[in-house]
């Protein structure tokens, strides 16, 4: 059978918007057989649910649909299930000196102590891995990497520090999970945010040395053919494509559970204080209950400035 792609690849963030707490972004990839779209492959598989991981949890809500999706692929893809929050990172984020740099940070300095999984049983998420394997293989389809990166505000801020813009952070942040795992043949789906439409200069810096041309640059879909693959920014993606939807449950399991820790250590630290999920909102009326208190807290540190 014919068909163009060796490889479906999804990448999506989350927490673009939050004043408090990590921006995260994960990338999925699948080795494939065929082209069918893996929401139709999967259709059939009840075990975990698949989709945009904001329909999937919202605050209030229970993490544990997230959850078992986030961890029955995470045990496919590293053989167990971590046991905690600092062996989930250590497992999937992309360049580890960034995990020295998070331990550094006050809220973050025992990630250990977060014992996974928070709401789901253990046994169930191991037997649901081994359902997913056994679907794949019987699909003849491949998880062939799972990586983020969890960007905690003194990070972003440096970023910001060199004079970039926070699309240009988002697109410094990314652009080593594009490189450093492409692969020819392969279909990439990155989750388009706002309004952009044009990011041919970005995927030149990105890919000096490969062949590159503009597929189409419309209000929903931006595409681009780069040696041999093709690399697309699509307005809800998490929506359309499981392998981008996947990635999206990375993002924001990753970070939901470090706000976990965030606001463990604040409420020890600050007995009574309410707990924040970091948006503007109630994440500036997070920084006034704790300047209310003269709580001495590093701004660069704990503030996304932008």
């Amino acid at each position: 059978m014919f068909f163009m792609y060796r490889e479906f690849t999804g990448l999506d963030e989350a927490a673009l918007g939050p004043v408090l707490g990590p921006y995260c972004c994960a990338l999925v990839s699948f080795h494939i057989q065929n082209d069918r779209e893996l929401f139709d492959r999967f259709s059939s598989f009840k075990d975990v649910k698949i989709g945009d991981s904001k329909k999937l949890y919202t605050s209030g809500k229970s993490i544990g649909e997230l959850e078992n999706t986030a961890l029955s692929f995470t045990s496919l893809y590293t053989g167990r299930v971590p046991e905690t929050l600092f062996e989930l990172l250590e497992e999937l984020i992309m360049d580890k000196r960034y995990l020295k740099d998070i331990t550094a940070i006050p809220w973050y300095t025992d990630l250990s102590q977060l014992k996974l999984p928070i709401a789901c049983e253990r046994a169930a998420i191991s037997k649901n891995s081994t359902s997913l394997n056994h679907f794949m293989s019987e699909q003849e389809i491949e998880l062939d990497r799972v990586v983020l990166d969890a960007v905690p505000a003194k990070r972003f801020n440096q970023l910001l520090s060199k004079g970039l813009n926070k699309s240009q952070v988002c697109q410094e942040i990314i652009s080593p999970l594009l490189s450093g795992n492409f692969n020819s043949g392969s279909r990439i789906t990155v989750d388009r945010q706002g309004g952009r439409r044009y990011y041919g200069e970005w995927l030149v810096d990105i890919f000096p040395k490969k062949p590159l041309s503009i597929i189409q640059e419309t209000q929903d879909l931006s595409s681009y053919s780069v040696d041999s693959s093709t690399i697309r920014f699509q307005v809800k993606g998490d929506d359309k494509y499981l392998e981008t939807a996947l990635a999206s449950i990375f993002s924001k399991y990753t970070r939901e559970l470090m706000m976990i820790c965030f606001n463990n250590y604040w409420s020890k630290r600050v007995p009574g204080i309410r707990k924040t999920a970091g948006y503007p909102q109630d994440g500036k009326r997070f920084i006034r209950d704790l300047e209310s208190r003269n709580i001495d807290f590093d701004r660069q540190i704990l503030i996304r400035v932008r």
